[in-house]
């Protein structure tokens, strides 16, 4: 990707991120939870972090099938 500064043109190597709503809420919200509190995680905290990411993937699945479902009946 191509950055302009103030005497030149550099390519430099980015990353794009593509996320469902539901991945955006999650990410957001855990790296509130993690990042932003100034405390060590608790292994018991890490578990239910990862639980939590799992049912939001859970659901992201499901709402995927409804809408790929919803199309289907056209």
């Amino acid at each position: 990707m191509p950055i302009f500064l103030e005497r030149e043109k550099r390519s430099v190597k980015v990353e794009v991120q593509l996320r469902t709503i539901s991945m955006n809420f999650w990410a957001s919200l855990e790296h509130q939870l993690r990042y932003k509190q100034n405390k060590d995680i608790s292994s018991r905290i890490d578990i239910e972090l990862k639980a939590c990411a799992e049912v939001s993937a859970t659901l992201d699945r499901r709402m995927q099938k409804i809408f790929d479902d919803l199309n289907k009946m056209d």
